[in-house]
């Protein structure tokens, strides 16, 4: 029992910290500031999309088959259309912002994918606790950019900071829970973890191509978020790769 609680606690500080500190520098982005705005929004989609394509679903293929990974992924995206039509039906269009949307889109992703990132937290230091750690600091670092993800299209569309910062600490609070989960699961369905993680994956998917980048070319059309995306990219591969275990 008290592994369960010392992998927990390792899951909620790895999603809480990580979040809220991206969070943290998110707020105080200039609202106006539309290259920088978009260039943070840029390389959070890079870095995001390297971690689902060289972290998340090679995970994901450990444990599990390609037609039970391809099925995840569509349930993800299935699952943030749907969330993203309830948005849609709950808020008219004058009461939202389209960027005010996109932070609210990307914190309901990224809680969503921090719950099978959790479990794998749990399952992998329950096969050993050296490895579960190394995912978690690794969750962790990714969280910072992620966070600010959140902060700055909620700041540029009219959101106070400190409800910002909230909401960033907020999205990080699943992956405590999925610890806690994937410290049991890991010792039943090691297929359960693989359909987790294809999920998360293609919620995340849907979350970049959906609204994180188009809303970056909405505030900015320059090359300067562009290499955001490639700085983003490069950024999740180095973490992929070095911190993996």
């Amino acid at each position: 029992m008290s592994d369960l609680w010392t992998v927990t606690i390792y899951g909620f500080i790895a999603g809480t910290v990580g979040t809220a500190a991206g969070g943290f520098f998110g707020c105080f982005v200039p609202k106006n500031n539309r290259r920088i705005n978009s260039f943070i929004l840029e390389y959070s989609a890079g870095l995001m999309v390297a971690i689902v394509c060289f972290d998340l679903l090679p995970s994901a293929f450990e444990f599990s088959s390609l037609p039970c990974v391809i099925f995840g992924l569509i349930f993800g995206v299935a699952i943030m259309v749907l969330s993203d039509l309830w948005m849609d039906t709950c808020q008219s269009p004058k009461s939202i912002s389209s960027v005010k949307h996109t932070g609210l889109a990307i914190a309901l992703g990224i809680a969503l994918h921090n719950f099978p990132e959790g479990l794998a937290v749990g399952s992998g230091y329950e096969a050993r606790a050296s490895l579960g750690l190394s995912l978690a600091i690794a969750i962790m670092l990714h969280d910072i950019p992620e966070g600010a993800s959140i902060a700055v299209p909620l700041r540029a569309g009219g959101t106070s900071r400190r409800f910002a910062f909230f909401l960033t600490f907020l999205s990080g609070l699943p992956m405590g829970f999925g610890a806690m989960a994937g410290a049991w699961a890991g010792r039943s369905s090691k297929v359960m973890i693989a359909m987790c993680l294809a999920i998360a994956g293609g919620a995340m998917l849907y979350v970049i191509f959906a609204d994180m980048l188009p809303e970056s070319k909405r505030m900015y059309s320059g090359r300067f978020g562009s290499l955001g995306s490639i700085l983003g990219m490069i950024s999740g591969i180095i973490i992929s790769v070095q911190l993996k275990v």
